[in-house]
Parts: structure tokens; C-alpha cells; sequence
């Protein structure tokens, strides 16, 4: 995987915005992702979740910042979804 603002560290967090940002809850496409990666049940789970839910808080805020109310929905949705998998 090879997106912009891939970051040095836990290859989970770019993961997780790849997921936030590509795959926008669509269990077929999420499935697909995780079990190409082999991320497995568990600690590793549990990690993505914790990314996912940094991810979406971080895009509620700048899109807060920047008024862009219609994108906010989503994004507090994928907050709680993130929040509830950890």
C-alpha cells in the first residue's frame, strides 16, 4: 500500500486510514483488506480500531475546522463504529 501521508511506525495506523478513507464501512472491500494484509483477530484488532478511531476523530476535526458540515456525519459514525471494535 502506497498512499499519501503514509507514516513511519505501526504499519497498522496507515492501515487504518487507508480503511477510513477508502473502504468507508463497506464490509466486502473491509474483509477483503484485512484478510490480504492477515490482520488477525485479536491484539492486532484491536489496534486497527484504536488507528481507526484516532483517524476519524482527527478527520472530524479539521473538517469541523475547515466548514465542512456534510462530511461530518459519516465520520462521527465511523468514530463510534471505531470505539465500539475496541
Amino acid at each position: 500500500m502506497d498512499f499519501e501521508n503514509a507514516v513511519a511506525g505501526d504499519p497498522l495506523a496507515d492501515l487504518a486510514k487507508f480503511r477510513c478513507w477508502v473502504v468507508l464501512g463497506d464490509a466486502d472491500k473491509d474483509r477483503a483488506l484485512l484478510g490480504g494484509y492477515g490482520v488477525a483477530p485479536g491484539a492486532e484488532r484491536e489496534r486497527l480500531a484504536l488507528w481507526g478511531l484516532y483517524y476519524a476523530l482527527d478527520s472530524w476535526c479539521w473538517y469541523a475546522a475547515h466548514v465542512r458540515e456534510g462530511f461530518l456525519p459519516p465520520l462521527r459514525a465511523e468514530a463510534r463504529a471505531a470505539a465500539e471494535l475496541g
